[in-house]
């Protein structure tokens, strides 16, 4: 074989394997980053037979984060935005939304702005065993019930759901209509799960083409998900 005919094989496989790293591989989002100190405020839920121990957090940075827990969140010019993550995910991922939203508001200096709230699910691996839906479904109820009672009878949750969070969001959401803008879900399963399970299943099929009166938006990242 010439070199020549050797140097297009080498050429043409490396733009191959260079497409291929274009069309999986490359992280395209972009870091987001915080510049006063991330903190988390615990809220109690008030228990109704939960038997796994679920949380709901507020999330701020520096004196903001004060400022707004010493006034109980109780602003009407405040829009409260709820993170309920997905199978394995923590509460704590809510930092790129809240830390967005904090700095965009600080920079336009304007109202409205956002209060961020997360739901500990304690990292639970709902993607592999939906098991301990139900108990989610519940509980996320539950917080938004007590959530909501912080603002103006006017005032309207959005709702943002990661994998499987979405789906619990999803799943709840429609008692709330009158109170919820709408729904973004980030690469959550809504037509099929991605294990076999039985309860997975079940529980899919109950949701997918549920009427639930409030806007959904779906994004997902296909093989960069």
């Amino acid at each position: 074989m010439g070199l020549a005919k050797l140097l297009i094989i080498w050429g043409l496989t490396l733009m191959g394997a260079f497409h291929m790293y274009k069309m999986f591989a490359e992280q395209k989002s972009k870091m987001t980053w915080m510049y006063e100190k991330p903190q988390y405020h615990e809220i109690k839920v008030a228990e109704s037979g939960f038997r796994n121990s679920y949380g709901l957090y507020f999330y701020g940075e520096g004196e903001y984060f004060k400022n707004e827990i010493a006034k109980g969140f109780r602003d009407s010019a405040a829009w409260p935005v709820l993170f309920v993550p997905g199978s394995g995910g923590s509460y704590k991922q809510c930092r790129s939304i809240g830390s967005v939203l904090y700095n965009k508001w600080k920079k336009a200096k304007e109202s409205p702005y956002f209060h961020t709230f997360a739901i500990d699910l304690q990292e639970e691996l709902t993607g592999i065993y939906g098991g301990p839906l139900d108990e989610q479904v519940k509980f996320v109820r539950k917080a938004i019930q007590e959530l909501l009672e912080f603002y103006p009878a006017d005032a309207k949750l959005t709702i943002v759901g990661h994998s499987m969070g979405g789906m619990v969001a999803k799943a709840v959401v429609k008692q709330f209509a009158d109170r919820v803008n709408f729904i973004l879900t980030l690469g959550s399963p809504h037509a099929y799960p991605v294990i076999s399970d039985r309860i997975l299943k079940k529980f899919t099929a109950e949701h997918r083409n549920e009427i639930i009166n409030v806007p959904c938006y779906s994004v997902v990242g296909g093989f960069r998900d």
